[in-house]
């Protein structure tokens, strides 16, 4: 964590979770850039986990063939109800009592 002054205002330089970040706080104030610093780390902390760097890890861009990117778009793709399910509309399964009372009839 580096404060610093870049012509009147304070900039942070921090690394969160493998990550720089190198930021302008917003302020002339060397007091309240701390505090800023403080709540854009915490900001920084709570954010989600980068889902290419999960599946990927540290592979480089380069080395990434288009059978993995496949296999990525896989596992982000929610396949949802197929062409004829949608054609047909939701199924509804029949009521006992109904088909009792249309025997009897």
């Amino acid at each position: 964590m580096t404060l610093w002054k870049r012509g009147r205002q304070y900039w942070m330089d921090s690394v969160v979770s493998g990550e720089r970040y190198r930021e302008p706080l917003h302020t002339t104030d060397w007091r309240e850039a701390k505090v800023r610093e403080k709540e854009r780390l915490a900001e920084l902390a709570r954010r989600p986990a980068d889902p290419l760097g999960e599946f990927f890890g540290t592979t480089r861009l380069s080395h990434i063939t288009p059978e993995q990117i496949a296999a990525y778009q896989n596992t982000r793709i929610d396949p949802g109800p197929s062409m004829e399910a949608r054609r047909l509309g939701p199924r509804t399964d029949p009521d006992p009592a109904l088909e009792d009372a249309c025997r009897l009839a």
